[in-house]
């Protein structure tokens, strides 16, 4: 019989004694007497609590080893926080910003300007249904049919192509990106990297800025600030930025919410588009990419990292850099155990064949849970690292970016991270 605290490895062994317990009682009830019985009975419980004990005690321990992986280790917080820090200094580190830094101003993400455009288009090609038919029906069938965004995008842009009016697209984009924005709304993330782009003295501390946002919005928070800081929006071929000009690069173009739509603000929407960046490697966007990517320390900012383009320029560029030339950093939030508890449940309970290979394997949910958290990270890391890049993890991006920002454009210690 294994002694409280003991550890017990072999999941089987609560089920068999469960089942040697039901076995037993049944069938020797009549050969034993009643106080030996209750005797042995008790002696069975027993063991049924040390084993529940056990068991209770494996998962947190199990759940207290994955808390501690999970968290940023704090040398590793540092290593990672000094090389940004160092970069920085050095004129070396270029931030590459996605959608998430524009939401906090009613930017659309990609999904909502999809959807948006989607109804547009299908009210402007339908000739039987109203406006609010085409309305309702965009909006359902975006939620009713996962279809692939790049299936609906290259259907969309074809819509808006077929149209006799030059850049009809591109204004229809335009008219979305910015009929809700907020200018005056507050975004510490933003500020932070607006602060990285005045920092006094030597100006700018930054190498670029490479972004996949078509809207205006850093460029209108850097020229707000009382420090004139002479920046370059580039989004086409052969424009160059001059001598202590900070480059912005928009690789998927650039939608000025003001001023006159032309053939340089074509966007990359639809993968039509992403096939001809595909097979264009000496386009200028991809050129950029490519530089950057093979030459400085990027940090990676609001992006998910998943752009299929994107990916397939930092392999490139990481078979150019070689292996002692520094790594890139991709900040991204962990997934609370309690949120994936509460979607694998929805999830188990939809599927009952998965339902049914938990409950055969003995798993408690939150141990599966715990299990599926890890394979997660493990995975997001090994994936960035495959690209020459690290992982930030952090908790809340709202609290935990703009701190790791100042700490970069300060030098100081991450005391205060959590």
């Amino acid at each position: 019989m294994p002694k409280k605290g003991g550890r017990v490895d072999n999941k089987n062994l609560y089920k068999a004694l469960k089942n040697l317990n039901n076995s037993v009682l049944s069938n020797i009830s009549i050969t034993i007497p009643n106080e030996e019985m209750s005797k042995f009975s008790d002696s069975i419980k027993a063991i049924n609590d040390i084993l529940n004990e056990d068991l209770r005690r494996t998962v947190v321990e199990f759940s207290n080893n994955l808390a501690s992986s999970m968290k940023v280790n704090s040398a590793s917080l540092k290593t990672q926080t000094a090389n940004l820090s160092k970069a920085y200094e050095n004129e070396n580190l270029v931030l590459v910003l996605g959608a998430g830094v524009s939401v906090p101003y009613n930017i659309p993400d990609w999904n909502t300007l999809l959807q948006r455009l989607l109804i547009e288009s299908n009210n402007d090609v339908s000739e039987t249904n109203s406006a609010e038919t085409g309305y309702i029906t965009s909006h359902f069938y975006t939620s009713l049919f996962k279809s692939n965004p790049l299936t609906v995008a290259r259907y969309i842009q074809g819509v808006y192509l077929s149209s006799d009016s030059k850049h009809k697209f591109e204004r229809a984009v335009r008219q979305i990106l910015y009929e809700n924005i907020d200018r005056e709304s507050e975004s510490e993330i933003m500020e932070e990297i607006v602060q990285l782009c005045i920092s006094p003295g030597k100006l700018p501390n930054l190498d670029s800025i490479i972004t996949y946002n078509y809207d205006d919005v850093l460029e209108e928070k850097i020229q707000s600030k009382t420090l004139e800081v002479p920046i370059k929006s580039i989004y086409y071929t052969g424009m160059n930025p001059q001598n202590g000009e900070l480059p912005i690069y928009h690789v998927h173009g650039y939608l000025p919410e003001s001023g006159t739509i032309s053939d340089k603000h074509a966007i990359t929407l639809s993968e039509s588009i992403y096939h001809k960046q595909y097979l264009d490697i000496y386009s200028w966007n991809n050129i950029v990419q490519i530089n950057k990517f093979s030459s400085k320390i990027c940090l990676f900012i609001g992006n998910s990292f998943s752009d299929p383009n994107m990916r397939r320029l930092m392999d490139i560029g990481k078979q150019q850099r070689g292996t002692d030339s520094g790594k890139h950093y991709i900040i991204k939030r962990r997934i609370k155990p309690e949120v994936f508890e509460a979607r694998l449940n929805e999830v188990l309970q939809e599927n009952s064949e998965l339902m049914n290979l938990k409950e055969k394997q003995g798993l408690e949910l939150k141990e599966l849970v715990l299990n599926l958290v890890l394979m997660n990270q493990n995975l997001e890391e090994k994936d960035a690292h495959s690209f020459g890049a690290e992982i930030i993890w952090i908790d809340d991006y709202e609290k935990d970016i703009p701190l790791l920002l100042r700490t970069i454009r300060h030098g100081k210690s991450l005391s205060n991270f959590s």
